[in-house]
């Protein structure tokens, strides 16, 4: 159940990861599940995935791979070193730090300092970046 002052309305909707917490079947219908009820931007819906999105000690990329397919059926703009632009904003989303994955440089080379920008990244300590 997502609370009422989630559902009031905004222009965007920004995801910060763990969607999942653990690589079992029942946890990826219980994402379908709680993923059909949230609320969406008017202008865009966008996501990254944090840590427990990729697994047993965050190596699993076929669970990343899952939690981030499921997210986009939902309609979620879900960023893994990517970047969009939504209506003059773009998001930078990058991958977990702890995932291996992480690409930072491969994301931040997209950027125009003239332009609206907004960096989603699930690790608060990486703030710097």
């Amino acid at each position: 159940m997502l609370s009422p002052r989630c559902a009031a309305d905004s222009r965007f909707r920004r995801f910060t990861g763990d969607w999942n917490h653990l690589p079992e079947p029942r946890q990826f219908d219980q994402l379908r599940k709680l993923l059909s009820e949230i609320p969406h931007g008017r202008l865009g819906t966008v996501g990254i995935l944090g840590n427990h999105d990729y697994g047993f000690k965050w190596k699993m990329l076929d669970v990343a791979d899952e939690v981030s397919a499921i997210a986009r059926d939902a309609g979620v703009a879900l960023l893994r070193n990517e970047t969009v632009a939504i209506a003059g904003l773009r998001f930078f989303g990058f991958d977990d730090l702890w995932s291996h994955g992480f690409a930072p440089a491969k994301v931040l080379d997209e950027n125009d300092s003239r332009d609206a920008n907004l960096a989603l990244c699930h690790n608060p300590r990486r703030r710097s970046i």
